[in-house]
């Protein structure tokens, strides 16, 4: 077996994200890094032979981004691994952020609608700063397309369907993503980690909203309960939504979700750690 298909147990090593692009002759074709996790963890980043990364193949999927993934290897240092597109994590059905392909932030247009914003979710060397954009022009993010779909429903008393028991829409995969979501959220009250752990949690809520939500989470008797303490929530934190997608990776990470998230940056060319206070890759 290639170890980029290893089973579930393996789910929480640590992976690599970049950038997808819609070709007209290959579909979504990914932007390659240069850098291998093991040259980086290795501590020979900037020293030592260069990576030599090639693609290996197309890894298709059934679930996640909806497109084949590029498996790629480094002849220098050995091993093959997958490269992920924004919001998408190993082994996830779903992205974990309403980010497009190619990290840009999606937003609801309608009830049903969304669709991509012109900017990356994430400023600094890759795009300007969102929180320029005047609060009263924002527009809600589309949680719909992503892992907390399942809660937004459930805030509207949807449930999902419970005749399918193992599909992608059933009331088992609701509920799932729902405590999930409302791990990434800090709302579970599991902050036995650590103070890292508990500071994951509050992916930039205030405080007092996020007692309430976590209270609220506690006493809910039923889904649509729970759906909605996760929802108040993101409603706080739709407003500083700058840096989402790097906060809900790292809280995934410090929760063992999945693994520690690497990010390729093309300005730099280097790899870049998500998780900046992470205890251990």
């Amino acid at each position: 077996m290639d170890a980029c298909h290893n089973p579930r147990p393996f789910a929480r090593r640590p992976f690599i994200i970049t950038p997808y692009a819609l070709s007209e002759r290959e579909g979504f074709v990914p932007m390659l890094p240069q850098e291998c996790l093991r040259r980086e963890q290795g501590g020979s980043s900037g020293t030592g032979p260069p990576c030599d990364i090639r693609v290996h193949h197309r890894r298709a999927r059934k679930t996640g981004p909806g497109f084949a993934l590029y498996v790629v290897e480094c002849r220098t240092h050995g091993g093959s691994f997958t490269v992920y597109p924004p919001g998408h994590v190993p082994y996830g059905r779903v992205a974990v952020a309403p980010v497009d392909a190619e990290g840009r932030l999606v937003y609801a247009v309608r009830e049903t609608v969304t669709e991509p914003a012109s900017v990356p979710s994430c400023p600094g060397p890759v795009g300007p700063d969102l929180d320029a954009e005047p609060d009263s022009t924002r527009r809600p993010l589309g949680w719909g397309v992503s892992l907390f779909g399942a809660a937004e429903d459930a805030a509207e008393a949807l449930p999902w369907s419970r005749a399918d028991c193992g599909g992608a829409e059933s009331w088992r995969t609701q509920g799932r993503r729902i405590a999930l979501a409302a791990t990434l959220l800090g709302l579970t009250g599991a902050d036995d980690d650590g103070a890292e752990a508990h500071d994951a949690g509050l992916l930039g809520v205030p405080a007092l909203t996020r007692l309430e939500s976590t209270a609220a989470y506690a006493r809910a008797g039923g889904y649509r309960g729970r759906g909605d303490a996760v929802m108040r929530s993101l409603r706080e934190f739709d407003r500083s939504a700058a840096c989402m997608l790097d906060w809900l990776l790292a809280a995934g990470c410090h929760a063992g979700a999945w693994g520690a998230p690497w990010r390729w940056d093309p300005l730099g060319r280097r790899l870049l750690p998500v998780v900046r206070r992470s205890r251990s890759p």
